[in-house]
């Protein structure tokens, strides 16, 4: 289509929406939501490949809704090029920060939408993103824990939410990248799915397998033989069971043939993460946690830091994450982070409704 046809085509939609430009009467809340973004967007674009483009716009600001058709605390953008929706940048403002992740999962059921003009909103419900429209609707992103979505009525969304794409859109100068790029030697660390024992989760010691498959170039730890390895060792019991504290990485690295494994509370200098990952090819376990509104730990995770991106506004950490097999996950952070790790932003593509907050210990 070329870009005259293009331009009707948008024109059209905008005549048969009701949609204008909004840009002058944006709110400042809304403003500042737009600076961030595009601040963070040139980590999106540059570490995934697989959105290919020629010209880029973005759409203005949408609100994610409840299932019960109220606004929640998320907003979403959409990257649109050659007349489709290639991607979905998802945004939460927490406290004083910005959070964000980019999805592409099941982006031609929006593109679709697009083309032909179709109303429909988004909404979160269990964890799950779906996209309704008047007659019926789709996940779109699962949170992967086995939580249906049962005796959804569309009327409570559809009817407060009926937002065909409003076409204000910008467009998005195509500026290379002039950042540094730290990462691992050859292939990032194998993915290791998380395990439980107890009913608790084993990514410390997902992660833990990572790295020594990594460094032996092969995949034969899995969370439960390095926590079993944990256990033996020990001579552990009920009472005395191996999680994820310092001691416990440090011996599921030892009985693994790794007895240089530093540890380091809090977070790691952003000029220290370099050298690790860029000099000595060392993949980093970070510990992350959430806490509640009264300032206690929710609950805490691990991931396998491979890549970090410094674009100096900006920049990504790419990550293995235990409890997402599909790919690996790239983090984008804004620039306070980068000054400040310890207060580290990491909304989980497996489940969104998830914030970690709080970069608590590295492993390396």
């Amino acid at each position: 289509m070329n870009k005259r046809y293009v331009s009707l085509f948008l024109m059209m939609c905008m005549l048969l929406t009701g949609f204008g430009r909004t840009t002058a009467y944006a709110s400042n809340e809304e403003s500042l939501e737009m600076q961030y973004l595009m601040e963070v967007l040139g980590g999106y674009l540059t570490v995934n490949d697989d959105l290919e483009y020629t010209d880029l716009f973005i759409s203005e600001q949408r609100h994610i809704y409840t299932f019960d058709g109220s606004e929640s605390d998320k907003n979403y953008y959409l990257l649109i090029s050659n007349n489709s929706v290639i991607a979905m940048i998802v945004v939460e403002k927490v406290e004083e920060y910005f959070y964000s992740y980019l999805t592409t999962e099941n982006i031609e059921i929006i593109s679709s939408l697009y083309v032909e003009c179709e109303p429909f909103a988004l909404a979160t419900i269990n964890g799950n993103l779906i996209v309704a429209t008047e007659q019926e609707y789709e996940i779109l992103v699962s949170d992967y824990s086995g939580t249906g979505i049962q005796n959804l009525d569309l009327n409570d969304i559809f009817d407060k939410a009926t937002s065909v794409i409003a076409l204000d859109i910008s467009h998005i100068p195509m500026v290379a990248s002039a950042g540094n790029t730290y990462t691992v030697t050859g292939n990032p660390p194998p993915y290791v799915a998380n395990d439980e024992y107890n009913n608790k989760g084993l990514c410390w010691a997902a992660c833990v397998a990572s790295v020594v498959n990594y460094r032996r170039g092969n995949v034969a730890e899995t969370a439960y033989s390095i926590f079993m390895d944990c256990w033996e060792t020990v001579d552990c019991s009920e009472d005395n069971i191996p999680d994820g504290a310092d001691k416990w990485v440090k011996i599921a690295f030892e009985e693994n043939g790794i007895s240089n494994i530093t540890y380091e509370a809090n977070s790691l200098p952003v000029d220290y993460i370099e050298v690790l990952l860029g000099t000595y090819s060392k993949p980093i376990i970070i510990t992350v946690y959430r806490y509640d509104e009264l300032g206690r730990v929710e609950g805490g995770h691990a991931v396998v830091v491979y890549e970090f991106y410094n674009g100096g506004g900006y920049g990504y950490f790419k990550v293995m994450d235990p409890n997402y097999d599909r790919s690996y996950i790239t983090i984008t952070v804004p620039y306070e982070t980068l000054q400040d790790t310890s207060s580290f932003p990491y909304v989980p593509t497996w489940d969104t409704s998830i914030k970690y907050t709080a970069w608590t210990g590295s492993f390396y």
